[in-house]
């Protein structure tokens, strides 16, 4: 169920104008030149810079779930052998 006909007509609405507000606005993101080969140094600098940060918190994100997941078999059988 929808609400009713007054939370329909409210999200045409809704719907109507955030499609108006996206013809004014612009397309193009901070790294845009970037990637489109006319690039300032400092935005490459910036993208090249992001990119790093992001690999460095996967691997350290990747590591931190291994070591939990091993934790977790460790106390299990721990548990499984010692206590049952």
């Amino acid at each position: 169920m929808t609400g009713g006909a007054g939370f329909s007509r409210s999200a045409k609405q809704s719907f109507d104008e955030n499609q108006k507000l996206g013809k004014f606005r612009d397309k193009q993101n901070a790294y845009s030149s970037a990637k489109r080969g006319n690039a300032v140094p400092k935005d490459l600098d910036d993208l090249i810079a992001h990119r790093y940060r992001r690999r460095d918190w996967y691997l350290r994100t990747r590591k931190i779930v291994i070591i939990s997941f091993f934790i977790a078999v460790i106390l299990l059988l721990s548990y499984i052998l010692f206590l049952a």
